[in-house]
């Protein structure tokens, strides 16, 4: 019974280990993936994101069909 127990435990362990490697590789590659931007401008900061934000702007009202246009 002792020796079952021992085998399930190491069993386990070696799946968690192989779960952090797949977990770390992921993370790699996603972080290759992304696109960053070494010097990110920083002008009409407000502009772009109050535009961004419009875009992003769901007015349910609208979309319910309550709203005369």
């Amino acid at each position: 019974m002792k020796k079952r127990q021992n085998e399930i435990i190491e069993k386990e362990q070696q799946q968690s280990i192989q779960s952090e490697i797949n977990l770390v590789s992921h993370i790699q590659t996603i972080k290759q993936n992304a696109i960053t931007e070494t010097n990110p401008d920083v002008k009409n900061i407000r502009g772009t994101r109050e535009e961004e934000r419009k875009k992003r702007h769901i007015n349910h009202v609208k979309e319910a069909g309550l709203q005369n246009d």
